[in-house]
C-alpha cells in the first residue's frame, strides 16, 4: 500500500503545485515569497512529498516574479534564483525543526511508537549515536542531509535529540538545494535555447549524484561506528526496560494465541490469497510500466494544458482501471483481518490480562539481571555478557491448533555469558554459569 501511495503522490503533488504557480502569478513579490514558504512547509510535513519537488517549485515561482534589478531582466532572474535558494534553505531548516518537535517529539512520548521504531535496537541506537555527535561529522551530515526528509527528522524527534544540533548538521543541505533550485529556475528558460534545458537537466543529475554520495557516506559512517562500538550499542539499557517488556509481551502473545492456516475458513483463505496476488501483480506493473500508465506532468508544466484522463492525460484508462482494482482488492485483506480479530480478541484479552499481572515482577528481574551482568563486566572486563529472555518451554502437540496457550508461570529472565581466555571455567552459551556475586543488596539471590 505504501509503495502505491508513494507512486501516486508525486503525480498529484505536481498538479497541485502547478495550479498554485498559476494562482500566485499576479501576486506581489513579498506575498509570493510568504506563500511559497508556507506551501513548502506544508509539503514537507507530508511524508510522501520529496524535498526536490519543493525546491523546484520555488525556483519556478520565485525566479520568474522577482522585481529586483528590473522585472523581466536577466539580473532579476538571477537575483530571484538566489533568493529562492535562500528561501528553500530556511524552509528546509524550519520544516526539520517542526517535524522533529511537533511530530517526532509527540510520537516519541508513546511507548508503542518507540517500540515499533526500535529505539532500543542496535540499528537505531547506531543512528542515534551518529546523530548525537556534537558539531559536524561525516555520518551526521550524511544522514541528516541525505536521508528521507520526513522520516529522518521525525526519527530524531522520537529519539529526543537536540534540535539545535540537528539543525547544525542540516546546514550543509544548501549544497543539495542549489542544484535543485537552479533546475526549477532554468526550466523557465527552456524555450529560449536548448542550452537552458540541458543546464536544468544537469542540475537535476548533479543533485541526484550528490544524494547518492550522501547515502554512501551515511552507510560507511554507520558501518564504522558498528565496528568500533558494537558491544556498547547492543548492551541493554535499564532505561529501556519498558520497551524490552513490550517486546516480550508481543512475543509471548504471539506464542500463546495463534491461528493455523488450516483453521481459516476456505472462502476467507481464497479471498485473502486472491487479494495478495492482485497486490503483487499491481506493484510489479507499477514498477515496470509506470511510464505507460501515467502521463508526464511536471511542476514546470502549464496547468491550463492539464488533461487528467485519456491517452495523453495524466491517468490513462489502464491506470484508472488499475487503481480501481487495487482499491477493491484492499477489501480482500480487510475481510481476513476482521475474521482474525473476531477469532483472537477474547484469547488475546485474557492473556494480556495475565501478562499485565506479571509485568512488575518481570521488569524487576530484568533490571536485576542487567545490574548483575554489569557487575560481572566490572569484575572481569574480558567477559562478554548478553542479556536475553529464557526460551519458552515447548508446547504440547495437542496445543498446536488450539488457538490459545494455557496460562503459565512467569518465565525467568536469564543472561548468557560467553567465556574468554581469562575465564576458562565458564561454559559457552550456558545460562547461569557465572559464579554468584556477593549479595550486597540484602535480598535473596536472584
Amino acid at each position: 500500500l505504501l509503495y502505491v501511495i508513494y507512486n501516486m503522490c508525486p503525480v498529484l503533488v505536481n498538479i497541485i503545485l502547478a495550479w498554485m504557480r498559476k494562482a500566485l502569478r499576479n501576486w506581489n513579490f513579498g506575498w509570493i515569497l510568504l506563500a511559497t514558504f508556507f506551501i513548502g512547509i506544508t509539503a514537507f510535513l507530508l511524508p510522501p512529498v520529496p524535498g526536490v519537488t519543493v525546491y523546484i517549485f520555488g525556483g519556478l515561482v520565485v525566479s520568474n516574479h522577482c522585481p529586483l534589478g528590473g522585472a523581466g531582466t536577466d539580473t532579476a532572474f538571477w537575483i530571484g534564483s538566489a533568493v529562492n535558494i535562500g528561501l528553500c534553505w530556511v524552509m528546509k531548516l524550519a520544516a526539520c525543526a517542526l517535524q522533529q518537535t511537533c511530530i517526532g517529539g509527540v510520537l516519541g512520548q508513546s511507548l508503542w511508537v518507540r517500540q515499533t521504531v526500535g529505539v532500543h535496537k542496535v540499528a537505531i541506537r547506531c543512528i542515534e549515536a551518529e546523530l548525537s555527535a556534537p558539531g559536524w561529522t561525516i555520518g551526521k551530515v550524511a544522514i541528516l542531509c541525505g536521508g528521507p526528509d520526513w522520516p529522518t527528522s521525525v526519527l530524531a524527534g522520537v529519539l529526543g535529540l537536540s534540535v539545535m544540533q540537528c539543525e547544525l548538521g542540516t546546514l550543509p543541505i544548501i549544497f543539495f538545494i542549489v542544484p535543485c533550485g537552479l533546475s526549477g529556475s532554468l526550466y523557465l528558460r527552456m524555450d529560449k535555447s536548448d542550452i537552458w534545458a540541458r543546464a536544468a537537466q544537469t542540475m537535476i543529475i548533479t543533485a541526484m549524484l550528490l544524494n547518492l554520495l550522501l547515502w554512501a557516506l551515511a552507510a560507511w559512517a554507520m558501518h564504522r561506528r558498528l565496528e568500533r562500538e558494537y558491544d556498547r550499542l547492543r548492551k541493554p539499557l535499564a532505561s529501556n526496560v519498558d520497551l524490552e517488556w513490550l517486546d516480550y509481551q508481543v512475543a509471548e502473545l504471539e506464542r500463546r494465541v495463534f491461528v493455523c492456516w488450516g483453521d481459516v475458513p476456505r472462502m476467507v483463505r481464497v479471498v485473502y490469497l486472491l487479494g495478495a496476488f492482485i497486490h503483487m501483480v499491481i506493484c510489479h506493473v507499477l514498477m515496470i510500466g509506470y511510464n505507460l500508465l501515467f502521463g508526464d506532468f511536471g511542476v514546470s508544466a502549464d496547468i491550463d494544458t492539464l488533461q487528467l484522463r485519456g491517452r495523453d492525460g495524466v491517468f490513462n484508462d489502464s491506470a484508472l482501471a488499475l487503481i480501481m482494482v487495487y482499491s477493491a482488492s484492499i477489501l480482500f485483506w480487510i475481510q481476513f483481518q476482521v475474521w482474525l480479530w473476531f477469532r483472537t480478541r477474547e484469547p488475546l484479552a485474557a492473556n494480556a490480562a495475565e501478562l499485565k499481572v506479571m509485568e512488575a515482577e518481570w521488569k524487576e528481574r530484568w533490571v536485576r539481571e542487567l545490574e548483575r551482568s554489569e557487575q560481572i563486566l566490572a569484575t572481569c572486563p574480558a567477559a562478554e555478557v548478553r542479556l536475553t529472555a529464557a526460551p519458552p518451554p515447548p508446547r504440547a502437540p495437542e496445543q498446536d491448533r488450539g488457538g490459545e496457550h494455557p496460562p503459565e508461570e512467569l518465565e525467568p529472565v536469564s543472561f548468557t555469558t560467553y567465556p574468554s581466555d581469562m575465564m576458562p571455567g565458564l561454559s559457552l552459551d550456558t545460562p547461569g554459569s557465572v559464579p554468584p556475586l556477593p549479595n550486597t543488596s540484602g535480598e535473596g539471590a536472584a
